[in-house]
C-alpha cells in the first residue's frame, strides 16, 4: 500500500492550505534492488554497431543481424543513412503503424533517450497481428543511424523488461575516430511538460497548464490536477493492490481501489491504479513507472463533477510519462527558494517542487535507514489572512505531527526566539513500521516573508548533535 499512502498524502497537501499542507509523511518503502550485472558488448554481424544483449538472447547466424530468445522474442538491427532525429519522425500516440502488414500495430509511446552516448528515440508499439510488443530504438550515430527492434510475444513470461531496456540503451557504434556528439537527448514532444524539481515529463490532456505555485501541479480549470512524484528505484508489483480494497478508511482520504493494471511505458515496467475517493468526490489515477534513476508516480485526480478529461485522454496522458536524467543541482534550481547550506547532506528527492528531503548516508528510505539523519523542508506561500503565528499555531503543529506520524509521542512543544524570528518547535519520538527501536524527531515552523518555512528532522536518539545540522539547513533557506 506504500504507493497509495504517498499519493494520498501528496493529494492532501495539494488540496489543503497552510499548516495542513506542509508536514510530509515518511514513505513506507522497500530497499531498491541491486542492479543486474551488465553482459559484455557484442557486435551485430555485418554492421558497425554493438550492444549488450539481455539474458537468454543468442546469435543464431554469424551472417544475419538477429538475436533470438527461446520464448520467440528476437532483436533485429538495420543501418540507414545519417539524419537528425526529431519527435516529428514519429506519429501520434495511438496511431496505426505498418498498416495492412504482418507488423501492423498501434504506437503506445515515444521517448527521447541517450543510447551509447548518442541521441536516440525509443518507441513502443502493440503489434495486433503478431500479438506482441515491439520496442524500436533509433540512434543517431557518428556516420550513420541505426534502428534496433526488439519484439516480445505477449505469451512470453520469462523476459525481464528492465534488462530489455538496458540492452537497447547499450547500443553503440564504438568508432574510435568518430567526431564527438553531445550527450543529450533530442527535443522531446513539444506538448510535453517537464514537472519542476524532477527528471520527468508528461503530455497533459487538453486545457491543463503548469502552476508552479507550491505545491506545483498541472491544473485544469475544472479542478482536475496532475502531480509527478519521484521515488527510489524498486520493482513495481501491481499485485499488491486488489480491486475492492478499502484504503485509509475512516479518514478524509478514504478510498476504494477500482482498477489495477500491469503494463509498460516506453518499455519500462509500470502499473496503473484507479481509486475512488468517497469523502472528497474525486477519482484518482496513479501511474507508477520504473525509471533509470528512480521510479516516478504520476498522480491525476479528477473531481466527480468534471466533464473533462475523459478516460481515454487520461490514459494517453499517463502513458506519455518520460524521463530525462537531471542532476540534483539542476532539480534544486527549479525550487522557488534556495538552499544555501545543506550541512553536509545530499538531496534524496524533491516532491511537488516544494518539499526537499535530505540525508547523510547511503540509504534513501526514512523507515529503513533509521541510523541516518533525514531532513524534510518546505517553504509555502501563506495568504495574508492566514499568516503564520508561532505561538497561535503551535498546537496545530503538534496535532499535525500526530496525524502524519501515527503513534508518535510528543515530548515537548515550545516557541523559541531566534534571529530569524519566533520558531514553533515540536520534539517527538516515533517507531517506524517494522522497527522495534524508536527514532527521534523535531519539527520547526517559522514565518519567512509571505511564506511559512517548515522543517522536520529525524535522527537516531543517541545523536544529539544532529539537530544543529538541521538548524543550519533551516537558517540557510532563502526565497528566490
Amino acid at each position: 500500500m506504500r504507493l497509495v499512502l504517498i499519493a494520498m498524502i501528496c493529494l492532501g497537501s495539494a488540496i489543503a492550505t497552510g499548516l495542513a499542507s506542509a508536514l510530509p509523511a515518511s514513505a513506507q518503502q522497500t530497499p531498491a534492488r541491486p542492479a543486474a550485472e551488465q553482459p559484455a558488448l557484442m557486435q551485430f554481424p555485418g554492421s558497425g554497431w554493438w550492444l549488450a544483449p539481455p539474458p537468454g538472447f543468442t546469435q543464431t547466424s554469424p551472417h544475419w543481424p538477429v538475436l533470438r530468445h527461446r520464448s520467440g522474442a528476437h532483436i533485429a538491427l538495420v543501418d540507414f543513412a545519417k539524419q537528425p532525429l526529431t519527435r516529428a519522425n514519429f506519429g501520434a500516440i495511438g496511431a496505426l503503424t505498418a498498416a495492412g502488414t504482418h507488423d501492423e500495430g498501434r504506437l503506445e509511446s515515444v521517448e527521447a533517450v541517450v543510447a551509447g552516448g548518442r541521441p536516440a528515440f525509443l518507441a513502443t508499439a502493440r503489434l495486433t497481428q503478431q500479438k506482441a510488443l515491439a520496442y524500436s530504438l533509433i540512434v543517431e550515430g557518428a556516420r550513420q543511424n541505426v534502428g534496433v527492434t526488439l519484439t516480445v510475444p505477449d505469451a512470453a513470461t520469462d523476459i525481464d523488461l528492465t534488462s530489455i531496456r538496458a540492452a537497447l540503451l547499450s547500443v553503440t557504434d564504438r568508432i574510435a575516430d568518430a567526431p564527438a556528439l553531445p550527450v543529450s537527448v533530442p527535443d522531446p514532444d513539444p506538448a510535453s511538460v517537464r514537472f519542476p524539481g524532477t527528471s520527468w515529463s508528461i503530455v497533459p490532456p487538453a486545457a491543463f497548464a503548469l502552476d508552479e505555485t507550491a505545491p506545483a501541479m498541472i491544473r485544469h480549470p475544472n479542478g482536475a490536477a496532475i502531480m509527478l512524484i519521484e521515488q527510489p528505484k524498486e520493482r513495481i508489483d501491481a499485485q499488491e493492490f486488489k480491486i475492492g480494497t478499502g484504503l485509509h478508511e475512516g479518514t478524509r482520504n478514504e478510498s476504494r481501489v477500482e482498477h489495477v493494471e500491469s503494463l509498460t511505458v516506453a518499455g519500462r515496467p509500470a502499473a496503473l491504479i484507479r481509486t475512488r475517493m468517497t469523502r472528497r468526490a474525486l477519482l484518482a489515477y496513479l501511474m507508477v513507472v520504473e525509471g533509470d534513476g528512480g521510479n516516478v508516480m504520476a498522480l491525476m485526480y479528477v473531481p466527480d463533477a468534471a466533464a473533462h478529461p475523459d478516460a481515454a485522454a487520461i490514459r494517453a496522458s499517463l502513458l506519455s510519462v518520460t524521463e530525462t536524467r537531471r542532476s540534483p543541482e539542476q532539480r534544486l534550481g527549479d525550487l522557488p527558494f534556495r538552499l544555501t547550506d545543506l550541512a553536509g547532506m545530499r538531496v534524496v528527492s524533491i516532491v511537488a517542487n516544494s518539499i526537499v528531503i535530505l540525508t547523510d548516508g547511503p540509504g534513501d528510505l526514512m523507515d529503513v535507514a533509521t541510523d541516518q539523519p533525514f531532513a524534510m523542508l518546505s517553504l509555502y506561500p501563506i495568504p495574508p489572512r492566514e499568516r503564520f503565528d508561532a505561538k497561535r499555531d503551535l498546537p496545530k503543529m503538534a496535532a499535525l505531527v500526530r496525524e502524519r506520524y501515527p503513534g508518535a509521542t510528543i515530548l515537548a512543544q515550545k516557541v523559541e526566539p531566534t534571529p530569524q524570528g519566533p520558531v514553533a518547535t515540536v520534539v517527538f519520538t516515533r517507531t517506524p513500521p517494522g522497527k522495534t527501536a524508536a527514532v527521534a524527531g523535531v519539527a520547526w515552523a517559522l514565518a519567512q516573508g509571505g511564506s511559512a518555512l517548515f522543517l522536520v528532522g529525524q535522527f537516531p536518539p543517541e545523536r544529539s548533535d544532529l539537530p544543529a545540522r538541521f538548524i543550519k539547513v533551516r537558517n540557510g533557506v532563502r526565497p528566490r
